[in-house]
């Protein structure tokens, strides 16, 4: 056997995206205060600029400033919903992070649940549960 010669063309992307990674508590009571965590993120040729947080879904509702699928987009790693007036009613939501380094390049979007336990009716009203309507 007789191997021909192969070419190809190789390119190094000289400015590979970031990565978003997120965390925040699995599962939180309806009181308990909800801080999304972006800062383990990172970006390998420069830094991470903006935070870009999206409420995906939500089974039990939502209030505030953070709805279903309009994107926040902030300049710190950390995100606390109380801070905006979000509350997160009982039952499961997902949220999603994208980061964007300082070169423009936004990372792939990873997503996320937070479970919030118990009812409102045992909870009492408070700013994570509002008044029954």
């Amino acid at each position: 056997l007789r191997s021909l010669p192969v070419q190809f063309e190789a390119r190094v992307l000289a400015n590979p995206p970031p990565t978003a990674v997120a965390s925040a508590p699995a599962t939180v009571s309806p009181r308990d205060p909800v801080v999304l965590d972006g800062s383990r993120s990172t970006d390998p040729d420069g830094q991470i600029v903006q935070w870009t947080w999206t409420l995906v879904a939500t089974a039990g509702g939502s209030g505030g400033s953070l709805q279903v699928n309009q994107p926040m987009e902030i300049d710190q790693p950390e995100f606390d919903l109380g801070v905006t007036g979000t509350t997160l009613a009982v039952g499961v939501h997902r949220f999603q992070l994208e980061v964007t380094d300082d070169s423009g390049l936004r990372s792939l979007p990873v997503q996320f649940e937070v479970r919030v336990l118990g009812s409102c009716r045992t909870a009492g009203v408070s700013p994570r549960c509002p008044p029954p309507r």
